[in-house]
């Protein structure tokens, strides 16, 4: 089962934002825009994670998922992996009090502790808006103007284990 540790981003207000985006960035890029109820940030993404072994894992991880009063503050735009030539557009996540970066701390020594594959990349709290397909003329000039776009801020949030499966029209994701 290809699983990973992180948050959906339910609230109205950041959907609200989102449909503003997208409108305001059509003549930018062809891509496929992650749908409204798979908005998230990751902690963590395990990726293939034995059937047999979830509900060890959730165990494990009990202490962690559960419900966080944080503020978490959703803009500024940048592009995976290059800007000039991006692969994903995604807006950062601001954490004033650091909150998700001791979260993501936390599960890093839990995974150390008991022996689990992560990937130990440097963390970089962000939410993924669309997959790019294709850059439209003067995209770099035109993103520019959008660049520091703000999708307000959240004052909670809960982390969750969250099953992905992949399909052609798009991931599924379910909070186990």
């Amino acid at each position: 089962m290809r699983v990973f540790i992180g948050a959906f981003l339910n609230s109205p207000e950041i959907k609200e934002k989102y449909h503003e985006f997208i409108n305001k960035s059509n003549d930018l890029f062809t891509g496929k825009w992650v749908e409204d109820e798979n908005l998230h940030f990751t902690f963590h993404f395990l990726g293939e994670y034995p059937d047999d072994k979830i509900s060890e894992l959730q165990t494990t991880l009990s202490s962690i998922l559960k419900k966080y009063d944080e503020k978490i503050i959703i803009k500024s735009l940048m592009g995976f992996p290059h800007i000039n030539n991006p692969r994903q557009i995604v807006c950062k996540l601001y954490s004033p009090s650091k909150g998700i970066f001791k979260i993501h701390k936390r599960l890093s020594d839990l995974f150390v502790k008991n022996n689990i594959q992560f990937d130990e990349k440097n963390y970089l709290p962000h939410m993924t808006l669309v997959r790019v397909k294709s850059l439209l003329p003067d995209f770099e000039t035109k993103f520019e103007d959008l660049r520091y776009f703000d999708f307000g801020e959240i004052h909670s949030f809960e982390v969750k284990l969250i099953k992905s499966t992949l399909t052609v029209k798009g991931p599924i994701y379910e909070a186990l």
